[in-house]
């Protein structure tokens, strides 16, 4: 047999829907398998209530389920992995056409560049690899358009005439990070701040008020570009924010910017392995039970509601010396609020970068990897719900979208600063009226009781 032949018969090939059906599958038994465990719990509860002549047998009987239950554990988990790995394929498949992409395209604009890519061994899920090409190719065009200068200006700045532009990727944990650097020019945050005021993104006292580093992330908003003109190289007109609703909203990942003018720019893509199945905690809010997926959790928090504080009108509470804004989070999904019935509160804490919020829930259900399931089309609108999983006997739980909250929340506070600030502009006029028809009608009024006070009369109106 020749080596090609061995190759055809170690391969088949399976239509990519009917592999999806397998994992779809799995998914549900493995839901319920998880609802055994909690079986095998009440089974324990309900021995401790039987009499004393029956808990022998019930006893041996409970021991011997749950033996069965723990048995399989390490099966289906391993099972589920298995299916899984079928679908996953190696980031070249992304990576390569970028390299040869990236020669030609520096060649149309007169530009020298040296493309290297590291990490191509890297797998991820067939489903997330497609949904990257399209961002990936738009960061390559940005970063060879925008970045990266002619040869001609990187000699008068003192560098190489050839630009260097590094696509790398590694696995940390359950991530895969894939970055894209170029030593290119970098972004000027001047020129941000004019393109930002100019296309009306912000006011002048906003743009005060912000960040070297919130200004940069500027450029993620709709309409936002540098670029006097659109070119096809840099997008055709479609901004960075396509860019970011894609890997923080379809994803369920993260997109960090940095950028040192005259050195560079990095954009940083931090991916779950896979789209299919990820760690869900569940939580109880208002009689409802929710997920939150765990890329977004940073930490569970007990405390006294006399540890938060006041900060601008914003109930805050300081966690390692951070400032950390407080939010019901029944109340931001207009949600019916419950009594803990004790001076704790449970606080989950969601991060999306450098932001931060901790919820208010009511208690924690459990933690473990779900399958996602995406959300049919007649709820797609609904923007605080990412997708859904199963918790077994058919029960589905909506999966809480972070950004979504995180910017809700940030509207929330918007408008009652806003609220705050008016109300503090409202003016006050002190009318005097000191008259003598104004006198003898006092007088009349205060025989009879109604008024008491002194002239002359002040009357504060608003």
């Amino acid at each position: 047999m020749t080596e090609s032949e061995l190759r055809l018969s170690d391969t088949v090939r399976v239509r990519l829907d009917r592999l999806d059906d397998v994992i779809r599958l799995m998914g549900e038994v493995l839901s319920g398998h998880h609802h055994l465990h909690t079986l095998v719990d009440q089974a324990r509860e309900l021995s401790t209530t039987l009499p004393a002549e029956q808990q022998g047998p019930f006893h041996a009987f409970h021991r011997e389920l749950k033996d069965s239950v723990l048995s399989h554990d390490s099966l289906m988990s391993d099972l589920h992995d298995r299916a899984l790995q079928m679908r996953m394929l190696p980031l070249s498949v992304a990576f390569d056409p970028l390299a040869h992409m990236s020669r030609e395209l520096a060649q149309s604009l007169g530009k020298q560049v040296d493309c290297r890519v590291r990490g191509s061994e890297i797998e991820l899920d067939r489903q997330m690899i497609d949904r990257l090409s399209d961002p990936l190719i738009h960061l390559l065009r940005n970063a060879l358009d925008h970045g990266l200068e002619l040869p001609a200006e990187r000699q008068a700045a003192g560098k190489p005439p050839r630009g260097q532009l590094i696509i790398e990727a590694w696995q940390d944990a359950d991530w895969v990070v894939v970055e894209m650097r170029d030593d290119g020019a970098g972004i000027s945050l001047e020129a941000v701040r004019q393109k930002a005021l100019a296309k009306q993104l912000v006011s002048e006292e906003q743009l005060h008020a912000l960040s070297e580093q919130e200004t940069l992330e500027l450029i993620f908003l709709p309409g936002f570009s540098t670029k006097s003109m659109i070119t096809d190289f840099s997008g055709r007109g479609v901004g960075m924010d396509v860019v970011k609703r894609t890997v923080v909203d379809e994803l369920n990942g993260d997109l960090q910017l940095a950028s040192e003018r005259g050195s560079g720019t990095r954009f940083t893509l931090r991916l779950p392995l896979s789209l299919a199945m990820m760690r869900v905690l569940l939580v109880s809010v208002g009689g409802v039970n929710l997920g939150v997926t765990a890329p977004y959790v940073s930490e569970l928090v007990e405390c006294s509601s006399q540890a938060f504080i006041d900060a601008a009108g914003q109930r805050t509470l300081i966690l390692r010396n951070e400032f950390v804004p407080v939010v019901s989070l029944a109340q931001l999904l207009e949600l019916p609020e419950t009594a803990s019935g004790t001076d704790t509160t449970l606080l989950l804490v969601v991060h999306q970068r450098h932001q931060k919020l901790a919820l208010i829930i009511d208690s924690l259900i459990d933690e473990r990897d779900m399958i996602i399931k995406p959300l049919p089309a007649h709820l797609r609108y609904l923007p605080l719900v990412s997708g859904m999983v199963s918790m077994g006997r058919n029960a589905l739980v909506s999966l809480l979208h972070v950004p979504a909250l995180l910017e809700a929340n940030q509207r929330g506070t918007q408008r009652a600063n806003e609220e705050r600030a008016s109300a503090a502009l409202a003016k006050r006029i002190l009318v005097v009226d000191d008259s003598l028809n104004t006198r003898e009608i006092e007088k009349t009024y205060s025989k009879r009781g109604v008024i008491t006070s002194r002239w002359p009369k002040m009357v504060a109106m608003d």
